[in-house]
């Protein structure tokens, strides 16, 4: 199943990307800093939540730093891409598939939001 949902992610990012952008205009993330997001989020659908928190940190270090700019955009993309995941899902795919890919993208996006949250406020 996590097949599957890696291979969507990334036949569907360009999709995705421009979506989450589209609702969070002006932002300093860039297409190219998002769908390295979603790259990283496909990587981490198969690991277990403990492995997906530790990935999440390593994005967010690597990706956002200490710029608080950053990571306060960062906050806005995500909260768009969760949304624009969550209704992309629903098209694609039936409402148990739908259930069952959200659970392994959420924890995710979760982790990386909280992880965005603590840099922005740690400046």
């Amino acid at each position: 199943m996590s097949d599957a949902l890696k291979n969507w992610l990334q036949e569907n990012t360009e999709r995705l990307v421009k979506e989450a952008l589209f609702r969070a205009p002006n932002m300093l993330p860039d297409e190219e800093d998002v769908a390295d997001f979603i790259g990283s989020l496909g990587v981490a659908v198969g690991m277990a939540r403990d492995e997906q928190l530790a990935q999440a940190q390593f994005w967010a270090i690597t990706c956002i730093g200490h710029d608080s700019p950053l990571a306060n955009d960062w906050q806005t993309v995500l909260t768009m891409l969760k949304e624009t995941l969550l209704e992309a899902l629903t098209a694609d795919f039936s409402p148990a598939d739908t259930r069952k890919h959200w659970r392994r993208v959420e924890h995710y996006l979760t982790y990386a939001l909280v992880e965005g949250t603590q840099l922005a406020s740690d400046m």
